[in-house]
């Protein structure tokens, strides 16, 4: 499997391992209640883009520590991967978002979990 993560600047990560992909698309629907009645209006609207959380494995701490350090930037990054392509966004780090990075004893892997919005390219 390759996966590359590339944002302006020269910027390119490439992980070992793409230990987890998790993703939500939170509805735009609007639910309007009528007063005096059990009904409701309702105006539909497509689901926002995704958000979720990324979590991204290294074997070499100077490289989870670099990708890290390119998340805390403000850039767009681009993920692409051939394993499954329908993951495959350009994606902003989540407003508010924390990008953690630790040592996974077990494996002596080094992960670092990055919350993401997927954006318009």
């Amino acid at each position: 499997m390759t996966t590359t993560i590339t944002a302006t600047g020269g910027i390119t990560i490439n992980p070992t391992v793409v230990a987890g992909y998790q993703s939500n698309r939170r509805s735009a629907n609007k639910v309007y209640p009528i007063l005096g009645s059990q009904e409701s209006d309702v105006s539909l609207r497509p689901a926002h883009r995704r958000t979720g959380t990324l979590n991204l494995w290294f074997d070499a701490e100077t490289d989870a520590k670099a990708a890290q350090d390119a998340h805390a930037k403000a850039l767009v990054f681009t993920f692409t991967t051939d394993e499954a392509s329908t993951i495959n966004m350009t994606y902003v780090v989540q407003d508010g978002g924390t990008v953690g990075c630790e040592l996974d004893t077990d494996s002596d892997m080094w992960t670092v979990t990055v919350p993401y919005q997927e954006v318009t390219p």
